[in-house]
């Protein structure tokens, strides 16, 4: 059985915050300089990470990369605005 893994996916072009709510639920998304968001978080398995694409897919987004991360602290202040 496979564990969770953290990942980050980057995507082209900012993505509208109740877009990630309602499409990727669990995920946090950062807007990165130069138009691009990174989607991050902790998904289930190979599966739903297939998923989190095929939305990405359905939504005709631009994939950038996507890469397995090791997850580092949240600092209060990144807590408190939701990254």
């Amino acid at each position: 059985m496979e564990k969770p893994e953290y990942y980050e996916i980057h995507v082209e072009n900012q993505l509208p915050k109740d877009l990630v709510a309602d499409w990727f639920e669990g995920l946090i998304a950062r807007d990165e300089p130069g138009g691009t968001t990174v989607l991050r978080g902790l998904i289930a398995d190979q599966s739903a990470l297939q998923g989190v694409l095929q939305r990405l897919h359905d939504l005709n987004l631009k994939l950038i990369m996507v890469r397995r991360v090791v997850p580092a602290p949240i600092s209060g202040r990144e807590e408190a605005a939701g990254l």
